[in-house]
């Protein structure tokens, strides 16, 4: 009997959430007051709404031993997870809208290809992993049923909801997403819903969903009985209905109520030509869906080839076999979708529609499906109706007369089989693989499975169980894959009686609840033992089970023979009778009892306990739920208890041991040594005294033959064989004499628990150990040689197997440095079997790791006879020589001929991957198959075959250089065995990491990065793509806000930013406090006026109002400046809406401070209304780019008022600019447009649009369309849109359009400029922005373009807006614009000519974008400023901005950053004239307009300006910084002078210089310039006249732009950027807050479009702090600039390689041709850069100058050699603290060893100073084993010096770079090794004699290190065995050169041959001293 852990009372973790949650909240809104109540009664009320089930799985995220529950009651779905502690935490809670179906966890394959060989089975081995390999992401969900929808909820946090269009029965997981099983309604109920009482009972019964966002399709499946035309059909039988499903598998299993039949079938992808068959032909009767499996004759069921099936076996589920491949078919439709399966198919189906055919009328009743059976009705449907195209009409027009209203259906009444426009394409086919045997009993349609599962046995053999419940059955299917893994083979099913019956999946068996209520453990069908559960209440407390007479124990049945590719010998018959006998344990067999007969066959009595003691008899009513090996069971008073089995084992070496003896012996017989093992581990009662692993040796020994009680492995463990041998440990019997007898006393005190006993209480007891005249050990030996060996025992004949397979466990556990201290415990075990079999060369081979088996050489001979050995069945592949991997890699290193290694799969994984490392490393040519058969040899049992989980998916990576491949390799693997390696092992690996280290690929993973020990490059690689949450709560940021005095009551906007970075890179001042305090609004401003004593007080009012209202402005202007500082700079809460700061425009007057408003003084009404706008604008633009925010959560920002507000606005155009708006809703977008709010109007067209850049959007044109009278019909009804609604959605299509040259669309664009006045009283007002937006707006669809695209030349674009730009007479208009302007303006008569003013900016700017760096001159010509005063007085100044402008933009690579070049675009006119009338003032010949001159000059320099500051925009060049702030300084100057400023205007100057400090803040974008800083702040300073809003909005913008972002961004210069910073920064600015004539102020925030993330932000990936380093920017035309980050990178097209340089970090590089782009995936994230400094060097921050580390360094060169370092020495130039806790505890002066002290700091300096610190532990080891060699030497680490110094030896070519240790070191720890051998050799003659002699006993020594000495000597020397001397022919002592010639070709060095003859001479002389003597 087994027993398993105490069962602990379950109540699943959902019950308890439930109890306190508050479930759905009804929906009463669209109900009046008086219905709500009654209403919610009733819906809310039902019986059946409280139903409570859950399921439970393991937790793929957490640990061993956690489940994860879904628990479903009512409307409440709540998934958790239980922890390591027994707790558990809800994940997700999720309330429906009504009570819940289903709930379970699923998955979705997301872009992945469907294209599949052809195959009539496809295994998930094969096809469906590759498609999960080719599948871009693996899509994790919850799916929820509802009545009338399901609803998907993946992990990322998206959820999807679908309406259902039928009633849902069940649904079931795939691997290719989910299966909907359809509720056939009963034919009285279908009648009254579908018209005509047609039989929708034919209608496809199962759906497949690949994804949520796709469509429900129906399934269909194949046979192979019938031509393959005519094989594909629905699966629409309702008498089919799904059991089960496996993702695993990919198969299905149904069940035939009709016929009580099980079927399994294949789920696979369905290919585009069964889809195409089974829409295209129709489905004949269904009465022959079961045909296939009703036949009698069942053995020609098999695999899925073909059925086979004769006579009567024709399936229900195929087609007649007399059917017309043109017959029609039943096939589901759907409405036409942008999702079409197969293009192709499509066309064939419509061109198919077009012939005249007879249509199945079951396509009638197809048509009102989805009504009928739908739960919401019509508009739910997925079956949708559609008004046909004209391909359809035509088609239609030939079917017409088939579809009368008497052939029934919806189909007649829609009058068209046109209607039905594109079918539902079948996603998922089933292919038929099996069907039960008819032979099983079939009596009612109450025989389907209850459960089924798929489960392994111990052996490796696969079953697929099914439970019949009313049948109290488990049936098996026992299945294995075909050779080409194409198809499943299934065997002969088999039955065992079961009343339920759970999988143990982790211990692969299986739990029965039998039919008495017993629980009974199976692996397979093979019965293992009855189980016991403590912790249940007993039986006599429970109500009794319900009582059944009849109920028996149920025989066995022999299953029927089935059809297979196998020969029938492999598939005999299974008789599980016959199978019993293999049983271990019988039913009624306790474990004590095995353990009895385990201990002593020679016992008097049976012991057995009482089978009511440990039972559970009719307690168990049911179990469920199971996971791993933990389940749920259900007593009789209802309650649940939660039980787990203990696993196989808890030590590392038994599962080592069971896994290898599983792998190679045969089947049956490892099946019996694993139950058995297994029942005695865990039998009930056993001593907690006993080691596990005395318990597996009693277990094999046993199995093997042995005599367990006289086996010296178990007599000599005093522990164990004490408590065995104790009479408390005896198993307990009725005793049948109430007397004993003398035997009795004299067998309890020869015992050794009598000798242990008297040893421990021997003075208090009184009694003593018996005098034994003999040895123990001799005793031990003359038991061993009497004793008899069962030579009938299971494992006997494969002893030979068991010492094999546990020789290579062991050599596997020779690398582990874990693992070697407990080698003994299986060396002594492996000795004890070498010995017995006569294998000398294996038992030598472990007496040389174990030195102490030399003492047991003579005290055990040889247990089995010649006879018994001949009954020993002989492995191929055993090798006299035992494989010794040590020896094998030091041969391989020797460039010795090396035989494979044996590998067992999954066992010695270790050693596979060690020797790789070799081969990698010196083998470079080889690749993963021919390295594996050259140098492995994969051993295994007969019949075995490796199957992918236990193959090697390790590959040999492929990479430049050695090292590289080695890391590469061995990163794969996990870190525990990486870290458990031994030192010779290890050691290559280190050199490989040492070599990467300082030269790391640059496109490796994460795990190889780890490895060699960059954690910077690491976490670059997995952060790369990530925004890191550094923005909301930063201690830096913290510390300013403390530092800043003065409190602010509300948030002022600008408290996001990262301060932690801003104080890195302007650490030296305090600008950015500066800069806050000049773009802050929401604070009242200080009026600090002093009132004059001849003042009243009104008029001091009045005054001070009026200075209020000067600084309003300015302060009305700060938004837009503001959105730039804080772009992107804030991570908002989700569940809280933003924070908009308050636009304060009030003041305080001190000292009192008093509020003073604009109350007595007359303001512009709605002044505040586009300043409210803008600052909402910049609100919006805080929240940064890269997260995903919620249409819920903008909605929840909307104003609770039922008006708008411009402020939210702003904040939707925000959002939209930051790409936000993409996940709002159309409904929401239209609840927005129709509140009528022009600037919500504004806000929202300008956002979407941004967000839909250039993608021509067809929703978004349409939504953009509504606004523009253009691009509506000419019929349609006249929209009251305003203006700048207008304005904005002209605009937006060329957002939307971008750099797509529609045609189209510019054809409208180019009308729109010229757009007269009209008609009537429309479009009289602001009409140069909506032209100027309309040449924007073409600008930006032919971006670029010139005037060649092709199919735009007949169009005239660019003469058309040459005349738009110079003027001239009206062109006539188009028919469509003559009937919409017939009617004439009421405002403005314009006359015949064109408006230049009006269309001249937008017509110019439309040209310059058009042929931007084209370099066309012929055009550029056009803009060239005129030469005559009589010409420039026919252009209006501010044009020739614009001119000069798109002149630039055209000749783009003319563009030079020098006086010069801006002082060439002037008219030699204008450069002669310009503010210079005084000097020509008294010439009376003079006729110059120099006002003319003076405003041409301003105007041109400054669109020349504006030129080079586009072109260099976010560059920080230092030439174009100096010309753009000498020419502001010369404008500065300029209005100083009131004779010259007069000559231009104040308003012209003013104008020109905005335009440049603008510009000049474009060029040093982000860099947070103070030169530029300061003059902003000069220029904020100024109020009043003629300082305008739009003076103060271009300083506001100049500051933003100096700290973009925060100083994280900067702007690109691209064409699109350069488009969109033209349209944000045009060089015309607005007068007043309301102004915008010329230009729409929404448009001044485009410059989002162009911003860029360029800066590098260093952070230590120590301490997570950001930091300064070095870079070295390398250009693509050769020059390099040095530079300290944080530092804003160049724009990348113009690098060629970015690197950290310097000695204090490790160099991190970045190149164009191998990982540039994780450069751009770092900037565009959030530009860390993540550094690692060097051991030995400070931080920036700590040391600026580098002095500290350079004075340490000199410092520890001077006091490394002879004395001992200090803690606080070495803290001076690191800050590790692993150096630093070494150097405490280890190289301190008071360290009791001196010596030691002294040794340990050179060590420690030798590896900080050359940067190898993962080698400290290396030498700490060997100095370790070396001082220990004459003591307490282990032979084992000899063998890792050794191979260290032969991979030196070798290494010289491969590693060329530095070493991590001094070979020199090697040298003298090999010399010194030699030294202590050759010292013991002169006395070890004794010894060495004895063992060259071939004689079975050493001499006892009395010193044991002698044996220590010997197993050193032979190890390090590799001597032979002298069995293998002998066979040499080295039967005497010789001379050096003899042995030389005879052992020099089996590769012993010169030093071994040397050696050996040394230790024959001593032996030989010690031989014949003793002859001498005698």
């Amino acid at each position: 009997m087994l027993c398993t852990h105490e069962a602990h009372p379950f109540v699943p973790c959902g019950r308890h959430f439930s109890a306190i949650h508050p479930g759905s909240i009804p929906d009463n809104s669209k109900f009046s007051s008086n219905q709500a109540p009654l209403h919610a009664m009733f819906k809310d009320f039902s019986i059946n709404d409280k139903r409570e089930s859950w399921r439970m799985r393991r937790s793929p995220m957490s640990s061993e031993g956690c489940d994860e529950e879904l628990y479903v009651s009512g409307r409440v779905v709540i998934w958790s997870r239980g922890t390591a502690q027994g707790k558990s935490n809800v994940l997700r809670c999720f309330t429906a809208d009504s009570p819940v179906l289903e709930a379970l966890w699923c998955s979705f394959l997301i872009s992945a290809s469907f294209d599949f060989p052809v195959h009539n089975i496809q295994l998930p081995t094969e096809n469906d992993s590759a498609e999960v390999t080719r599948a871009t992401q693996v899509q994790s969900s919850v799916c929820i049923v509802e009545t009338g929808c399901v609803n998907v909820y993946t992990h990322d946090g998206c959820n999807y909801s679908m309406a259902l269009p039928f009633t849902v029965k069940k649904i079931w997981e795939t691997k290719f997403g989910l299966l909907f099983e359809r509720k056939v309604l009963p034919e009285k109920a279908e009648s009254t819903k579908t018209p005509k009482k047609e039989d929708t009972t034919k209608l496809p019964v199962l759906f497949s969903l690949t994804h949520p966002l796709e469509e429900l399709s129906p399934v269909i499946y194949t046979s192979g009985n019938v031509p393959a035309a005519a094989r594909v059909s629905f699966f629409s039988e309702p008498s089919h209905r799904v059991v089960y499903s496996n993702v695993e598998l990919s198969l299905v299993m149904t069940y035939d109520s009709s016929l009580q039949l099980h079927c399994l079938w294949s789920v696979r992808r369905a290919k585009p030509e069964e889809a195409y068959i089974a829409c295209g032909f129709s489905v004949m009767d269904s009465s022959h869906l079961s045909g296939m499996m009703s036949g009698n004759d069942a053995s020609h069921i098999g695999t899925p080839v073909g059925f086979n099936q004769s006579g009567n076996g024709m399936s229900r589920l195929s087609m007649h076999s007399g059917m017309s491949p043109s017959a029609d078919s039943l096939s589901p439709f759907r409405a036409n979708s942008s999702r079409i399966g197969s293009p192709s198919l499509r066309g064939v189906v419509l061109a198919n529609m077009g012939q005249p055919r007879n249509i199945s009328p079951s396509i009638n009743r197809l048509a009102v499906f989805s009504r009928s059976h739908s739960p919401q009705g019509p508009s739910n449907s997925t079956f949708r109706i559609n008004t046909p195209s004209p391909l359809q009409r035509s088609a239609a027009s030939s079917t017409a007369g088939l579809f009368s209203p008497a052939g029934g259906g919806a189909v007649g009444q829609l009058g068209s089989v046109a209607d039905i426009a594109e079918p539902l394409t079948p996603e998922i086919c089933l292919d038929h693989v099996w069907s039960e045997p008819t032979s099983f009993p079939r009596d009612c349609s109450l025989c389907a499975a209850s459960k089924v599962f798929h489960v392994s046995d111990l052996s490796g053999q696969r079953y697929i169980c099914y439970l019949v419940a009313y049948k109290q059955q488990l049936r098996y299917i026992r299945y294995e894959e075909s050779n080409d893994k194409s198809q499943l083979i299934f065997g002969s099913p088999a039955i065992v009686a079961a009343r339920d019956a759970i999988p143990l999946t982790t211990l692969e068996m299986i739990l029965v609840l039998d039919a008495k209520f017993n629980l009974i453990l199976y692996s397979g069908t093979m019965k293992v033992n009855m189980v016991h559960v403590p912790g249940l209440p007993s039986p006599a407390m429970l109500p009794p089970p319900l009582s059944d007479e009849s109920l028996t124990e149920l025989s066995f049945h022999r299953g029927e023979p089935i059809t297979s590719s196998r020969p029938p010998s492999a598939l005999d018959v299974l008789n599980i009778e016959e199978l019993r006998t293999l049983s271990p344990v019988g039913p009624e067999q306790s474990c004590r009892s095995y353990l009895r007969l385990l201990d002593s066959p020679t016992a008097v009595a049976e012991l057995s306990f009482q089978r009511s003691s440990f039972s559970n008899l009719g307690c168990i009513l049911s179990l469920s739920d199971p996971v791993d090996n933990r389940f749920t069971v259900e007593i009789t008073d209802n309650s649940l208890y939660r039980v787990t089995f203990p696993e196989m084992t808890c030590s590392p070496i038994i599962y080592s041991c069971l896994h290898a003896l599983r792998w190679i012996l045969p089947r049956d017989s490892a099946l019996v040594l694993l139950t058995k093992w297994y029942c005695l581990r865990n039998a009930p009662g056993i001593c907690c005294g006993h080691s596990e692993w005395n318990q597996f040796l009693m277990c094999l020994l046993n199995l093997v033959g042995y005599d367990v009680n006289g086996h010296p492995l178990l007599s000599t463990t005093d522990c164990f064989s004490n408590e065995r041998n104790s009479p408390t440990f005896q198993m307990k019997k009725r005793r049948l004499s109430g007397q004993g007898t003398n035997s009795d006393w004299d067998y309890l005190i020869k015992s050794s628990h009598h000798k242990f006993f008297c040893e421990t209480n021997g003075s208090i007891s009184g009694l003593s150990i018996v005098a034994d005249k003999f040895d123990p050990a001799s005793e031990s030996g003359s038991k061993m040689a009497s004793s008899s060996v069962d030579t009938s025992a299971v494992l006997f004949p494969f002893l030979n197997y068991v010492l094999y397979a546990l020789h290579i466990v062991y050599e596997d556990m020779r690398l582990d440095i874990v693992l070697q201290n407990q080698l003994a415990d299986l060396a002594n075990l492996l000795y004890c079997i070498a010995k017995d079999l006569g294998h000398e060369l294996y038992a030598d081979h472990y007496c040389r790791d174990v030195p102490q088996l030399f003492l047991m050489k003579g005290k055990l001979k040889a247990k089995f006879s010649p006879e018994q050995l001949s009954k020993l069945q002989t492995l191929n592949c055993f090798t006299a020589a035992p494989p010794n991997i040590y020896q094998w890699l030091h041969s391989f290193l020797q460039r010795q001929d090396c035989k494979p290694f044996p590998l067992i799969p999954g066992v010695n994984s270790r050693t596979e991957h060690v020797i790789t490392m070799f081969v990698i490393m010196f083998e470079s040519d080889s690749t993963h198959e021919t390295f594996r058969e050259k140098f492995l040899c994969r051993v295994s049992a007969v019949g075995r075959r490796v199957s992918d989980a236990e193959s090697s998916i390790f590959r040999v990576p492929s990479a430049k250089t050695v090292p590289e491949r080695i890391v590469s390799y061995m990163a794969q693997l996990d870190q525990n065995l990486r870290s458990r390696l031994a030192l010779g092992a290890v050691i290559p690996l280190k050199e490989a990491i040492s070599y990467c280290q300082h030269n790391p690929p640059a496109d490796w993973p994460e795990a190889a990065y780890n490895l060699i020990g960059r954690e910077d490059l690491a976490k670059q690689t997995r952060h790369s793509c990530d925004e890191e949450k550094f923005l909301i709560s930063n201690p830096v940021k913290k510390d300013f806000a403390n530092q800043n005095k003065s409190t602010k009551e509300e948030d002022d906007g600008i408290n996001s930013l990262d301060y932690e970075l801003l104080k890195l890179r302007f650490s030296k001042d305090l600008r950015i406090k500066e800069v806050r305090k000049l773009l802050q609004s929401s604070l009242p401003v200080c009026i600090s006026i002093t009132q004059k004593p001849e003042i009243s007080d009104h008029e001091f009012i009045e005054e001070q109002e009026r200075y209020l209202f000067a600084t309003s402005i300015r302060t009305m202007a700060l938004p837009v400046g503001r959105g730039m500082l804080t772009l992107r700079t804030y991570s908002p809460v989700p569940t809280e809406a933003l924070p908009i700061p308050k636009l304060c425009l009030t003041g305080r007057a001190p000292p009192r401070n008093a509020t003073i408003e604009m109350t007595h003084i007359d303001v512009p009404v709605n002044m505040s209304h586009w300043p409210q706008f803008h600052n909402g604008v910049a609100a919006g633009l805080r929240i940064s780019s890269n997260l995903q925010m919620e249409s819920t959560w903008i909605l929840l920002n909307k104003a609770r008022s039922e008006s708008l507000t411009n402020e939210h606005a702003g904040f939707l155009m925000g959002q939209g600019l930051n790409g936000h708006l993409s996940n709002l809703p159309t409904l929401s977008v239209h609840d927005y447009l129709i509140k009528g709010h022009e600037m919500t109007s504004m806000g929202l067209l300008l956002g979407i649009s941004a967000n839909k850049r250039g993608t021509m959007d067809i929703g978004i044109t349409k939504l953009l369309s509504i606004h523009i009278a253009a691009l509506l019909p000419p019929t349609s009804t006249e929209l009251d849109v305003p203006h700048n609604v207008q304005v904005a959605a002209v605009l937006g299509v060329g957002l939307v359009y971008q750099g797509t040259a529609q045609r189209h669309m510019a054809e409208v664009l180019l009308a729109e400029i010229g757009r007269p006045p009209g008609p009537e009283m429309e479009n009289s007002a602001d009409r140069e922005s909506y032209s100027l937006a309309a040449g924007l707006a073409l600008g930006f669809v032919m971006l670029g373009k010139g005037s060649e695209v092709l199919g735009l030349s007949d169009m005239g674009m660019p003469d058309q807006l040459y005349h738009y730009m110079v003027g001239g007479q009206k062109r006539p208009l188009t028919a469509s614009y003559r009937d919409r302007y017939k009617s004439p303006s009421y405002q403005i008569k314009e006359g015949d000519c064109v408006n230049v003013d009006v269309t001249g900016p937008g017509a110019t700017l439309a040209l310059g974008l058009m042929f931007f760096n084209t370099n066309n001159s012929s055009v550029a010509e056009w803009f060239v400023a005129p030469d005559t005063q009589s010409l420039l007085d026919l252009v209006r100044p501010d044009l020739l901005m614009l001119r000069t402008l798109s002149r630039s933009l055209i000749m783009w690579q003319s563009i030079e950053p020098t006086h010069a070049w801006i002082r060439g675009n002037l008219p030699q006119i204008v450069a002669q004239y310009a503010f210079d009338r005084r000097k020509y003032s008294k010439d009376p010949d003079c006729d110059i307009d120099f006002e003319t001159m003076s405003q041409a000059y301003c105007n041109i320099m400054a669109g020349g300006c504006m030129a080079v500051g586009l072109k260099y925009a976010g560059s920080c060049n230092s030439d174009v910084f100096s010309t753009l702030y000498d020419m502001a300084i010369k404008i500065l100057r300029l209005m100083s002078m009131s004779v010259l400023i007069e000559q231009a205007g104040k308003t012209t100057v003013e104008n020109c210089l905005s335009v440049i400090i603008v510009c000049l803040a474009m060029v040093m974008a982000g860099s947070g310039d103070l030169s530029v800083l300061r003059l902003c702040r000069v220029l904020r300073s100024r109020i009043g006249t003629p300082v305008t809003y739009g003076s103060h909005m271009a300083v506001g913008m100049a500051c933003g732009l100096l700290f973009l972002g925060g100083g994280k961004y900067t702007l690109s210069t691209s064409p699109e950027s350069v488009a969109a910073m033209l349209c944000a920064f045009y060089p015309r600015f607005p007068n007043h807050s309301n102004d915008n004539r010329y230009h729409l102020q929404a448009f001044r925030h485009l410059y989002v479009l162009a911003v860029e993330r360029r800066l590098v932000i260093p952070r230590d990936v120590a301490t997570n702090k950001a930091c300064y380093v070095e870079l070295e920017v390398v250009f693509k035309d050769g020059r390099t600039i040095e530079v300290l980050a944080p530092y804003m990178l160049p724009e990348l097209h113009q690098l060629s390689e970015v690197r950290v340089r310097g000695p204090r970090y490790w160099s991190v590089e970045f190149k164009v041709d191998s990982n540039w782009d994780r450069l751009k995936r770092l900037l565009k994230g959030n530009g860390y850069l993540y550094v690692k400094q060097r051991v030995g060097h400070l931080s920036f921050e700590k040391d600026p100058k580098g002095y500290e580390s350079l004075l340490a360094q000199s410092l520890i060169r001077e006091q490394t050699f002879g004395k001992v370092l200090k803690a606080a020495e070495i803290r001076s130039f690191t800050s590790d603290p692993f150096v630093l806790g070494f150097a405490e505890f280890f190289c301190t002066a008071e360290h009791s060893n001196s010596h030691l002290s002294q040794m340990l700091s050179q060590v420690l300096y030798e590896c900080v100073s050359h940067e190898k610190l993962e080698v400290l532990s290396t030498l700490m080891s060997l100095h370790h084993n070396l001082s220990h060699l004459d003591k307490s030497c282990r032979p084992i680490d000899l063998w890792q010096l050794k191979l260290i110094v032969a991979f030196y030896q070798r290494a010289k070519e491969n590693f060329p770079h530095s070493r991590l240790v001094n070979p020199e070191f090697f040298i003298s720890c090999q010399s010194k090794v030699e030294a202590i051998l050759a010292s013991w050799l002169q006395s070890a003659g004794p010894v060495l004699a004895s063992y060259f002699g071939g004689e079975d006993w050493l001499p006892e020594s009395p010193n044991e290190q002698c044996y220590n000495l010997l197993a050193a000597f032979l190890s390090w020397y590799s001597i032979p065995h002298p069995r293998a001397l002998l066979q040499m022919g080295l039967q005497q002592v010789q001379t050096f050169p003899s042995l030389f010639n005879v052992l020099r070709p089996s590769g012993l060095s010169v030093s071994s041959i040397m050696s050996l003859t040394d230790a024959m001479k001593c032996a030989v002389s010690v031989t014949d001293q003793s002859q001498a003597a005698v």
